[in-house]
């Protein structure tokens, strides 16, 4: 009888038990959202689930290099500049072919929505037309390891932004006729791409082990 007894306490504790008390570790799951990149998925996680919804949103807004679908965009910068702990986790962002200079709602909402980038580390942009657009960059708060910038015939501005940045390691940039950089713009390039004006800029007295165009 008593071991009998011991044998119910033993089902009661192993299989009595209800399911909420006898979570998985969210550890276990941290592998299997860092592979999924079916974004509505993510955001379902983001949304539902306490426990998950850290690593959801990690996997959710870390990369966005789909670069040409303009809603998508619209909605991505809009929960960003809404809520500066998300915009913190952004890595990495393009922008290709999707606003023409100062075109709202998407100029305002990613001029903004750098500025609340803090993680930024790779971005790739050309507005429409290649016009000049240097001035998005200014005053952010990132330190970028890698620039493609795809507009042409930037002036100053790019100039001053380049010097602020020290951590950058990859960079393409048409820069217009006439234009220099002083040696304290990209101390640390490695990779350099863009056309002959920017060759002949950045590569004198760096480092620089890999060139494209």
């Amino acid at each position: 009888m008593a071991i009998e007894g011991h044998r119910e306490d033993l089902i009661s504790e192993n299989h009595g038990t209800p399911l909420s008390t006898r979570r998985i570790p969210p550890e276990l799951f941290r592998p299997i959202i860092e592979h999924l990149e079916h974004r509505p998925t993510l955001l379902a996680l983001s949304v539902t689930s306490r426990i998950l919804r850290a690593d959801a949103e990690r996997q959710l807004y870390s990369v966005l290099d789909d670069g040409s679908d303009v809603p998508q965009h619209i909605a991505f910068l809009s929960t960003i500049n809404q809520n500066p702990r998300l915009a913190g986790l952004v890595q990495v962002y393009h922008s290709i072919n999707i606003v023409h200079y100062k075109e709202n709602p998407l100029w305002d909402l990613l001029y903004s929505g750098l500025r609340k980038m803090t993680n930024l580390k790779v971005f790739h942009f050309r507005a429409f037309g290649g016009h000049p657009a240097a001035e998005l960059l200014l005053d952010s708060p990132f330190q970028l390891e890698g620039l493609h910038w795809a507009n042409h015939s930037e002036g100053e501005i790019m100039s001053q932004f380049l010097v602020q940045q020290h951590s950058l390691r990859h960079l393409y940039l048409e820069s217009k006729r006439g234009r220099t950089y002083s040696s304290a713009c990209c101390p640390n390039l490695t990779s350099l791409g863009g056309n002959r004006i920017t060759l002949e800029s950045f590569l004198p007295g760096r480092r620089i082990t890999e060139i494209s165009n």
